[in-house]
């Protein structure tokens, strides 16, 4: 852990979480953001992935758009994060294809998807 940065498992929604969550979803409705998105996932979730992880969610942005752009897939979003998680699930209220989960890679552990078949992209 560096020092002078909060322990990032550790955010809630008061303070410097919430000012966090804020500067996330800020970013992620830039237009390089979508840029982005287009030229490096959209071809990736074009070739018919069904299951996909996404490692720190943080607030959902990234599971949200691939929810949009892949209806049929279910996006499973793990972050280490309980403060986060809730923001990611709050606001993706219409994202049935999304399963949120906490999960530390830290702490390979406690792998969330222990009975899951594999995914087709992560």
């Amino acid at each position: 852990m560096i020092i002078g940065i909060p322990n990032y498992k550790d955010l809630d929604l008061t303070g410097e979480a919430e000012a966090a969550a804020n500067r996330m979803e800020a970013r992620a409705r830039e237009p390089a953001s979508e840029a982005m998105f287009n030229e490096l996932i959209a071809p990736m979730i074009e070739m018919g992935t069904a299951r996909i992880l996404e490692v720190g969610c943080r607030t959902g942005a990234l599971a949200r758009r691939i929810a949009k752009a892949a209806p049929s897939s279910t996006i499973f979003a793990t972050d280490k994060s309980e403060g986060m998680l809730r923001v990611a699930r709050s606001l993706a209220q219409d994202a049935r294809a999304i399963q949120f989960r906490s999960w530390d890679v830290n702490e390979e552990a406690e792998w969330p998807f222990d009975a899951e078949p594999p995914f087709d992209l992560s």
